[in-house]
């Protein structure tokens, strides 16, 4: 399956939730997802959905121990742990975003305690099913596959990004962290993009840490476009919390997070 769209996305916060009234020169304003979007098992569940999600997380997980065995042929993995994250409490890890292999990846870099609480975030948007009866059948396994597998809660970006924040805050009041790439969508040249701040509206909000994450490799081994990944070396490097400051605007703290990556990607400590 050929991407076309944008994988993965952060709430923005800022835009509006208004619509107005179609007339002859403007589209009416979309406020809904054609289809249901499909959620991952966070709590209690029927016993069938339980099993199918199971099923299905235990085939990721085979896939990541594939990793693990192609560690040092395919895919060398230099991963650089955070060394002051916090001893409890939900985190929300944010990182750069240039591959559809970046939240499996940063999945499995992870450490089990925090694998086993981690939401990752996802643009249903992108893996929406489409087109042709049978288009439309495998898009909807494929997204089943990584939104029980992954653990991804989706989000439709063609929506006001406020309308995303009151679930995510949920999932933070419940004890899970997420996992967000503020930028919205893979990257083409290397570089970052601009950044939405919800982020910083989530850490303020609940007082949680932010901990930066740059991920470099996984635009060589799946860049956008491809559909087969190919061998190459991969660079994790995790910095140190970040909180918002009393009363630092959500642009402020989205500006120092970008710091914090951008040493990051140069291989220095990101700044506190």
């Amino acid at each position: 399956m050929s991407p076309s769209r944008e994988a993965t996305a952060a709430p923005s916060g800022a835009a509006t939730a208004r619509t107005a009234a179609p007339t002859a020169s403007a589209a009416p304003v979309r406020t809904a997802p054609t289809d249901p979007i499909p959620r991952p098992i966070l709590g209690p569940a029927p016993r069938r959905d339980r099993l199918r999600a199971a099923l299905l997380f235990a085939a990721a997980r085979a896939i990541e121990f594939s990793f693990g065995v192609l560690n040092t042929v395919a895919f060398p993995v230099q991963r650089v742990r955070a060394s002051r994250l916090p001893p409890q409490g939900p985190i929300i890890f944010v990182a750069n975003h240039r591959s559809l292999l970046d939240t499996p990846f940063i999945r499995w870099s992870f450490e089990r305690s925090l694998r086993q609480r981690l939401v990752p975030v996802g643009g249903f948007d992108f893996f929406e099913p489409r087109g042709s009866l049978l288009k439309r059948l495998l898009a909807s396994l494929v997204l089943r596959f990584i939104v029980d597998g992954y653990r991804v809660w989706m989000i439709d970006r063609r929506l006001d990004g406020n309308v995303h924040l009151g679930p995510l805050a949920a999932l933070i009041d419940s004890g899970w962290s997420l996992l967000l790439y503020p930028e919205g969508r893979r990257s083409r040249t290397g570089r970052m993009g601009a950044m939405q701040p919800g982020a910083a509206l989530l850490a303020r909000r609940f007082g949680a840490a932010v901990v930066p994450i740059f991920i470099d490799g996984t635009q060589r081994i799946l860049p956008p476009g491809s559909t087969w990944p190919r061998p190459g070396a991969l660079h994790i490097r995790v910095g140190a919390p970040l909180r918002p400051e009393p009363l630092e605007h959500p642009e402020a703290f989205m500006r120092r997070l970008r710091a914090a990556l951008s040493s990051l990607s140069r291989g220095a400590e990101a700044p506190a």
